[in-house]
């Protein structure tokens, strides 16, 4: 599912490179210009830089989502995915995180 998601995610937008992770994340990272904007975690999670506004926005429905968690203080929501299914919710949050990072 990894490699899916790696597929999703880089077909967003042409400008998504993949390069190493400044965060010490599992196999390389999602970077839109000199931001990076995701990284894997062991086991099927994906660290994502949604921002601040993004995740104050998004807050009720964020909370309602079993397979999102995040620290108050972070621009950094960690989503878990286990299923195909979950893929698709996963790329609608890295579309955010995409126009929040530019």
């Amino acid at each position: 599912m990894r490699q899916q998601l790696s597929e999703g995610i880089l077909a967003l937008d042409e400008g998504i490179e993949t390069r190493p992770s400044r965060f010490g994340g599992q196999g390389d990272a999602f970077w839109i210009g000199r931001r990076e904007l995701a990284h894997f975690h062991p086991g099927n999670e994906l660290d994502l830089r949604l921002t601040k506004p993004v995740i104050r926005e998004l807050k009720a429905e964020l909370e309602a989502d079993p397979r999102v968690s995040w620290r108050a203080s972070s621009d950094w929501v960690e989503v878990r995915f286990s299923r195909k299914s979950h893929l698709e919710r996963v790329l609608e949050l890295v579309a955010r995180a995409l126009a929040a990072n530019r």
